[in-house]
């Protein structure tokens, strides 16, 4: 809860409206761009040195890699590198790496469980539309039988269709939606026994 104060306002509304104004700015300016972007930039170290590596372009079609190092205290003495030549090296680092057997296999395991309880949970709601999706159209058929019958008016008639034929359609469209996320989470599982297989050669 607040309450209006009865000292002296340490600055204007108007300078707090201002301050404001400047602070909405720069958040709308976001983060600084670079002046020569790249995936790996600021991500890389020198190993010689440990310095951060940053990039620079050459002859304006050359992108090239330097440690930082190069010009501090340490003088690193490490020539620079040509972008493609260093992302190629970065690829082959990460093709060396691989994970510990127990690890593989905890992982897939919880993996798979997350996977299995996403899929059960999406054919248990398929089941529930389907069920759902069967009564509409027999209150459809039951609304028109008991027009004939004039049992009902047409307004009535008339107003009762729309919300039958709106909740079809919002049933239909939820179908399709499951569909694809059914078929998602069984192509998520055979990618995930490949990749295991794999990885359990590597091992």
């Amino acid at each position: 809860m607040e309450f209006k104060g009865i000292h002296e306002p340490i600055i204007s509304k108007e300078l707090f409206q201002r301050v404001q104004e400047v602070i909405r700015i720069r958040d709308y300016a976001g983060e600084r761009k670079r002046k020569h972007p790249h995936y790996l930039r600021g991500t890389v170290f020198c190993g010689t040195c440990g310095s951060r590596m940053s990039s620079a372009w050459v002859k304006g079609k050359y992108l090239y890699f330097y440690c930082l190092g190069q010009k501090r205290a340490n003088n690193c003495k490490e020539p620079y590198i040509l972008a493609e030549h260093l992302e190629s090296e970065i690829e082959d680092l990460y093709k060396s790496i691989e994970l510990p057997l127990e690890v593989v296999e905890k992982l897939t395991l919880e993996l798979e469980k997350e996977i299995a309880e996403r899929e059960s949970n999406n054919f248990k709601e398929k089941e529930l539309l389907v069920k759902k999706l069967d009564n509409l159209n027999k209150q459809r058929f039951k609304l028109i039988e008991a027009y004939y019958e004039e049992l009902v008016l047409k307004e009535v008639l008339k107003r009762e269709q729309e919300r039958i034929l709106t909740e079809i359609a919002l049933c239909e469209n939820r179908l399709k939606v499951l569909g694809a996320k059914i078929d998602q989470a069984e192509k998520s599982l055979s990618k995930l026994s490949k990749w295991l297989s794999a990885a359990m050669k590597l091992t």
